[in-house]
């Protein structure tokens, strides 16, 4: 199911990212930034469904914003006991590389002269690609290795990203 809802998250990004560097290459940034908003307003047509019966009552107090983050935090420890800190520095080391190469990517290939479309069809549309297979592959790797290893694995191939 996760590589499921990743695709769909792919799929968004794909449409946001190359779609909106197309667009912008062929029609400008004003008729760009338009069609991401018309996107928007397809999901956001989600908010004229009517709500659940189930969610016009209270069922349970709403807890305070410090308990809203120190609760998951302390049910982790609870459940990982001395793995709980581990599992966290490798979750951090295996997404950060991404988030500072994506900020990062654009940028550098601006300042090479790049086209939004070359930039596009190379680093979104290829890289769709690649990262679905890459999804698939690892929600199988997972299963196969566990958790831990999968994520130490990763952590360890990603490292060269930074």
């Amino acid at each position: 199911m996760t590589a499921f809802s990743e695709t769909g998250f792919r799929f968004g990004r794909l449409a946001a990212g190359a779609g909106a560097l197309l667009l912008a290459d062929r029609f400008g940034w004003r008729f760009a930034y338009l069609a991401m908003a018309g996107l928007i307003a397809i999901g956001a047509s989600a908010f004229l469904a009517p709500e659940p019966e189930s969610d016009k009552h209270l069922s349970h107090d709403h807890p305070s914003f410090v308990e809203t983050i120190v609760s998951p935090i302390r049910d982790l420890y609870q459940r990982l006991g001395s793995l709980a800190l581990p599992i966290l520095v490798l979750v951090a080391g295996f997404r950060m590389p991404g988030y500072v190469s994506d900020a990062m990517s654009i940028p550098l290939f601006k300042s090479l002269h790049y086209s939004d479309a070359d930039i596009a069809w190379v680093t979104k549309v290829f890289g769709f690609g690649l990262a679905l297979v890459a999804t698939f592959f690892s929600a199988a790797l997972v299963r196969k290795l566990g958790i831990m290893r999968s994520l130490l694995v990763g952590t360890i191939g990603g490292s060269d990203r930074i």
